[in-house]
């Protein structure tokens, strides 16, 4: 098992059914994208689908496993917050997100402003801007990577 498995099994074990983050945890953005195209990265990004869940998310976290989760490191310009997660002596970056939309400038350089809305909206605009498809990845109860293909 990878340090990036060892980590999500740490939060599935983590959060149990009567958790308010029980199956609103969803694995996404760069780590996703790199691992289907087989190649190397350096964090976790999770997607946690309620009203300020990344911040609930990584506080909870960090309160209830100190000793594995440090943080939590707030970036108000994103709309992120993250934690380091300590498994093995090894450390992992997990940045929490609730779901947005990013809008950038014409070049596509520079993030302008951030829009929180539902996953629904999310997908909605992933999909219009996707390649030629989008995987989404979910979190499940089993830590099974579930992709759903959705055409542009």
């Amino acid at each position: 098992m990878n340090k990036f498995e060892k980590v999500l099994r740490f939060i599935h074990d983590s959060i149990d059914k009567s958790s308010e983050f029980y199956q609103k945890i969803y694995l996404v953005g760069g780590c996703v994208r790199d691992e289907m195209l087989g190649e190397r990265f350096t964090d976790l990004d999770l997607l946690i689908d309620m009203p300020d869940g990344q911040k609930k998310f990584v506080e909870y976290m960090c309160q209830a496993f100190p000793d594995k989760c440090k943080g939590p490191f707030y970036y108000k310009r994103y709309g992120t917050t993250a934690m380091d997660v300590i498994i093995d002596k090894t450390l992992t970056l997990v940045e929490c997100v609730e779901p947005h939309i990013e809008q950038y400038n014409e070049e596509g350089t520079e993030l302008i402003e951030t829009h929180f809305c539902t996953l629904a909206e999310t997908l909605f605009v992933v999909t219009i801007r996707a390649m030629p498809c989008t995987r989404i990845c979910i979190l499940t109860r089993s830590l099974t990577l579930v992709a759903k293909v959705l055409p542009t």
